[in-house]
């Protein structure tokens, strides 16, 4: 999965690399400023909850409300 602005350069910009590309889990994510602009995703469905949070907050977007699921 792979979403935002991966083409961003600047003197603000921080590339992060993190797990094993041939193994999995593997992420990579760049800021801007400390406010995450693009998310790469190998492998790795646990971190799709941070990503949509963390992009969210650098949008100025509301945190959604907690749910709560009846079975």
């Amino acid at each position: 999965m792979q979403i935002g602005d991966a083409l961003r350069r600047g003197p603000r910009v921080r590339i992060e690399k993190k797990g094993d590309p041939q193994k999995g889990p593997y992420r990579i994510t760049v800021f801007d400023d400390d406010v995450l602009v693009e998310a790469n995703l190998i492998n790795n469905p646990m971190d799709l909850g941070w990503i949509k949070k963390e992009m969210n907050k650098g949008l100025g977007l509301r945190p959604e409300p907690e749910r709560s699921f009846l079975l």
